[in-house]
């Protein structure tokens, strides 16, 4: 049997190809979720049960045209399940596969993964996500690294108990790296044979196709619904925020891959809700466009009512490069609701460091640092001091004001950040890499 790594590789092939031929690779990746999910699931006895011939085997043996006709009839027929999860996953399911030929592909693509055990599904879908992430410069969505994700969770700590929030869910990273850290940390600070506290999750996606992709990337990982889907499609702007239970914890990634100024408004309007919809003393990590951070006009006002309302005790510039093939550069801030900001303490990771992208990712390593300096309370309340590099640096609350509450504050080099140098190199880049791609096209003549 491959390695897990090795069969993400293989499923992930045929997208390029697909691309060519019209089938974007957001459609290639759902299509593939919902085949994933009708070769895997029916084997799972604790799922209920499906109508007689509604299975992965019937569709195998079925071709062409009526391969592709039954293909739509399970799909619609999954959508209208009692099992939460499942009528989740295929709500409104409508393949946009056309042609015979993509569905057989990727039906023989799928080949392997039944060999696939199940608490090693959720390694498989996090490894096609990543995959995803690096292919597909046209979508809004981010998908953020692996190591910011479990950077985020090992400061911020989520605890058993807790009523955890994401916002803008996209993928559905946080929730699931939030419930791995938990049942790690409550297997080892609890016996085995007492309960784990409960606790919940709230996670809101206004895309139903992302809402979907979320739903499947939980399910893999054996989040337990509990009666209610931890991802809703819904609106988090629109929702009526005064009947949602405070949060004590909130992950959320407030960043698209275009910088139109509706998209930075959204932005902005979930930052704000972030921090309303926070309980008091609740914390929270977002990752923030810099945009977001020094723009004027509602942007500075609304930076402004945060450092007043919350603790904003950390802020992290992370390197360009880190969701290539996007150039987007962001912050993540750590904050605290109750008093107000009275110090920030700001870790540069991007100054004098060389651009990340396709080959060189973001790594824990490159965040160990960090992970250090941070400390060991969750709300940023252990002692620090600052460090030998200098890129470690305290800040007090009118060193904002008198930048107008600008969070992007640089001291070790200018604003201008290389962007120009970094737009370069991915261009440079990206054409070596399809110079590449003809030659290896040329070699498999």
């Amino acid at each position: 049997m491959n390695t897990i790594d090795a069969l993400a590789k293989r499923l992930w092939q045929p997208a390029k190809q697909f691309a060519q031929e019209g089938i974007n690779y957001q459609i290639y990746l759902t299509e593939l979720s919902w085949l994933l999910w009708i070769k895997l699931i029916p084997g799972d006895t604790w799922l209920p049960h499906l109508p007689e011939g509604i299975n992965w085997q019937t569709l195998q043996e079925k071709t062409g045209k009526e391969q592709l006709q039954f293909y739509q009839t399970l799909l619609t027929t999954l959508s209208q399940t009692y099992d939460s999860y499942t009528a989740g996953i295929f709500a409104q399911a409508q393949t946009q596969l056309t042609q015979t030929k993509h569905l057989t592909q990727l039906i023989y693509a799928l080949e392997d993964v039944g060999a696939v055990a199940p608490e090693e599904w959720g390694e498989l879908y996090e490894k096609l996500l990543q995959r995803y992430a690096r292919s597909d410069n046209q979508s809004t969505y981010v998908i953020p690294p692996v190591a910011l994700v479990d950077v985020m969770m090992f400061v911020m700590q989520p605890q058993a108990g807790e009523l955890i929030h994401d916002p803008l869910v996209g993928a559905g990273n946080f929730l699931v790296a939030a419930e791995h850290y938990v049942k790690i940390t409550s297997d080892e600070l609890l016996d085995a044979r007492a309960p784990i506290p409960a606790h919940n999750f709230i996670g809101m996606e206004h895309n139903l196709t992302w809402q979907r992709i979320a739903l499947l990337h939980c399910f893999l990982n054996q989040i337990d619904a509990k009666g209610s889907l931890p991802v809703l499609w819904e609106d988090s702007l629109l929702a009526n925020r005064h009947t949602l239970p405070p949060a004590d914890v909130i992950f959320s990634m407030l960043v698209f891959a275009n910088e139109q100024q509706a998209i930075s408004n959204t932005s902005l309007a979930l930052l704000r809700h972030s921090y309303q919809t926070l309980k008091m003393g609740g914390r929270a990590a977002v990752v923030l466009p810099d945009k977001v951070l020094r723009a004027m006009g509602p942007a500075q006002q609304i930076r402004r009512e945060l450092l007043n309302t919350c603790n904003v005790h950390t802020i992290l510039r992370l390197p360009h490069g880190i969701f290539y093939p996007h150039s987007i550069p962001v912050h993540i801030l750590f904050f605290t609701r109750g008093e107000g900001t009275h110090r920030t303490w700001i870790y540069d990771l991007r100054s004098d460091l060389p651009s990340l992208g396709y080959h060189v990712q973001l790594s824990r390593e490159h965040l160990v640092e960090f992970e250090q300096v941070y400390g060991e309370d969750p709300s940023g309340l252990s002692p620090r001091r600052e460090d030998s590099t200098g890129r470690w640096k305290c800040f007090k609350r009118e060193d904002f004001a008198l930048q107008n509450d600008r969070l992007d504050l640089c001291w070790l080099q200018t604003d201008n950040d290389g962007e120009a140098e970094v737009k370069e190199f991915w261009e440079a880049l990206d054409m070596t890499m399809q110079e590449l791609e003809k030659v290896k096209d040329i070699l498999q003549l």
